[in-house]
C-alpha cells in the first residue's frame, strides 16, 4: 500500500540529493582540489570507493544494495536504492562521527537470536516478488488486456487493481463484511 505523500517527499529527497551532488562535486574541485575524472561524477567516485572498500562488511552490503538496485524494473526506483543507499553507506563509513554506531547497531542486529524472526513477520520477499517490479507487471498485464480489447479505456487489469490504495480499502473493507455476514450466520 502507498504511503500517503510520500510521492512528493521522495522527489525532494531526489532534487536534494541532486543539488547536494552538484555542490560537492564543484567543492571537492574548489576546495579539495580533488580532480574528478572527466565524464564521472561524484557519486561515481562514491562508487568506486565502495567497490573499492578494504572492510569486507561494508563491501558486502555495498554488493546487496547493487543487487536490489538491479532488481528493480525502473532507473529512477534502482537510483534511489543504488545512488542513495550507497551514498549513506559512504558517509556511514567514511566519517568517523557515524562509523562506531553503524557499526554497532549492526553488530546489534545480527547478534540477536529474534531478529531473523522479526523480519520474516514483515514477510522477506524475493527480489522478482517486491513491489515494484510485480506493479510494473502489472500495468504490463493491463496494457496488453486493453490491447487485446478486453478491458476498457480507463480499466485495469486485476493484478493492477492491488496498487490502487482506494481499491485495496474496499476489498478489505467487503472482505470484513463478508467475514461479518459469515459470523453472523453461524450464529442464527
Amino acid at each position: 500500500m502507498d504511503i500517503l505523500g510520500a510521492d512528493d517527499m521522495k522527489w525532494y529527497v531526489r532534487i536534494v540529493a541532486k543539488i547536494v551532488q552538484n555542490k560537492l562535486q564543484k567543492e571537492m574541485i574548489d576546495k579539495y582540489h580533488i580532480r574528478i575524472p572527466e565524464g564521472k561524477t561524484f557519486i561515481d567516485l562514491v562508487h568506486d570507493d565502495l567497490r573499492m572498500c578494504p572492510n569486507q562488511g561494508i563491501r558486502k552490503i555495498y554488493k546487496k544494495l547493487l543487487l536490489a538496485g538491479e532488481a528493480m524494473p525502473t532507473q529512477h526506483h534502482s537510483s534511489m536504492i543504488v545512488d542513495l543507499g550507497s551514498f549513506i553507506l559512504w558517509i556511514t563509513f567514511k566519517d568517523t562521527a557515524y562509523r562506531d554506531p553503524l557499526f554497532w547497531i549492526m553488530d546489534g542486529l545480527l547478534s540477536d537470536p529474534d531478529f531473523k524472526n522479526d523480519i520474516q513477520q514483515l514477510v522477506v520477499k524475493n527480489p522478482k516478488d517486491w513491489y515494484c517490479p510485480q506493479w510494473i507487471a502489472s500495468k504490463k498485464e493491463t496494457k496488453r488486456l486493453k490491447d487485446e480489447g478486453k478491458l476498457e479505456e480507463f480499466s485495469l487489469s486485476p493484478a493492477e487493481k492491488i496498487f490502487v490504495p482506494e481499491l485495496q480499502i474496499n476489498n478489505i473493507n467487503n472482505e470484513l463484511k463478508k467475514q461479518i455476514e459469515r459470523e453472523r450466520l453461524k450464529n442464527v
